[in-house]
């Protein structure tokens, strides 16, 4: 009940509120771990939200050390990828791709693992960085599946932009494909920015 309150401080604006109620909730030693674990990964959202990143890479730690104690795929897959966000920024990338690959390892489908395949195509760019081209594809390709299978739009339209890239560089003939994918993303979505970018993108093909 506790929980719910907080989300309902946190939707009329009362952040002080739902951070005092959240925190009550985690250091409560009569709270259900699952519960502990959520709460401090909202309130390390709040503190992400105001531009306090070290405040919330402390809330993931703590939400960290009780992960082990709970098997819920929506809030272990959230709060790995989301420690990987913050290790990746750190330029911490081995830490980042541990925590990519535990959410990727959680399994699920894209309902259950809403990170599924942001962890994918946050592994590409990492891949990409190092020139390793053949895991960079090899990664965009399963986050264009998971997102083409779940009809993310979004989530279609830049990894097909970046399967078309990187397959352009290698003058492959299926770089068209994704180029038009992207296309038609960008146009379902009517995103003026993205049409624009993925018609330049075409013309320069």
């Amino acid at each position: 009940i506790k929980f719910n309150i907080s989300k309902i401080y946190y939707e009329t604006y009362r952040i002080d509120k739902a951070k005092e109620l959240l925190a009550e909730i985690a250091q409560s030693p009569d709270s259900p771990t699952i519960l502990v674990v959520k709460s401090y990964v909202q309130l390390a959202g709040f503190e992400e939200e105001a531009l306090m990143p070290d405040k919330a890479f402390n809330y993931y730690k703590l939400a960290l050390n009780r992960a082990d104690e709970i098997v819920d795929i929506a809030i272990l897959s959230e709060l790995y990828f989301k420690y990987a966000l913050i290790m990746d920024d750190k330029n911490d990338i081995k830490t980042a791709l541990d925590f990519y690959n535990r959410c990727i390892n959680l399994g699920g489908d894209s309902k259950t693992n809403k990170f599924l395949s942001s962890a994918y195509s946050n592994i590409a760019t990492l891949n990409l960085e190092k020139n390793d081209i053949e895991n960079a594809m090899r990664n965009y390709k399963k986050a264009f599946e998971i997102d083409e299978q779940s009809n993310n739009l979004e989530g279609t339209y830049y990894s097909s932009s970046k399967l078309a890239s990187i397959l352009h560089r290698k003058n492959s003939d299926n770089a068209f494909q994704y180029f038009n994918i992207a296309l038609d993303c960008a146009k379902k979505l009517d995103d003026i920015f993205y049409i624009i970018s993925a018609t330049l993108a075409i013309g320069d093909y």
